[in-house]
């Protein structure tokens, strides 16, 4: 015949969820016994303004022939959108290239009244265009979101983790008195 084994009284050891108790949240889980692990301090960049912010565009119309042409310098303010239009009369094509001279080798190629959006991933580059005759014509809008916006929070988030470093810094070097 068998017998039940007798645990006799269980002890939980100091610094311990004891087994009838749970300091977690409902849904969590633990190992019984085990000290709760401590929860990560997680700190993220300044959020990303939404995409459009602002409507004040700059738009424009100009002339491109054969040799490739700056349309839109890069600019220490950070651009939250981007146009593009082939606004030739005929059946020219215009080639768009960032950051480089543009080519008839370029990646993005646009047929006359194709418009080129950018305004989720928005190239921050020089804008190059050329056309493939001497009577293309290239429309353009954009807008820029104002500097003091990521300064601000970058700001306030350098303050916010220094002060994090401090206060780690003095939990971890406590100072020793001499006896």
């Amino acid at each position: 015949m068998l017998r039940p084994f007798d645990f006799g009284v269980i002890k939980t050891p100091p610094n311990t969820v004891g087994a009838s108790e749970f300091a977690g949240t409902v849904g969590e889980t633990q190992t019984r016994g085990s000290p709760r692990p401590p929860t990560p301090e997680l700190y993220f960049p300044p959020p990303v303004p939404p995409a459009h912010p602002y409507a004040n565009l700059a738009q424009s119309a100009t002339a491109v022939g054969t040799d490739s042409k700056l349309i839109i310098p890069q600019s220490a303010a950070r651009r939250n959108f981007l146009a593009i239009r082939n606004s030739s009369p005929g059946t020219e094509l215009l080639y768009v290239s960032f950051n480089v001279e543009a080519t008839t080798l370029s990646w993005l190629v646009l047929t006359p009244n194709q418009i080129a959006l950018f305004d989720t991933v928005v190239p921050q580059d020089n804008v190059y265009v050329i056309c493939d005759a001497s009577t293309g014509i290239v429309s353009y809008a954009f807008s820029v979101l104002p500097t003091y916006i990521f300064h601000d929070e970058a700001a306030k988030l350098a303050r916010m983790r220094r002060q994090l470093d401090l206060a780690t810094q003095q939990r971890l070097h406590k100072p020793r008195v001499a006896r």
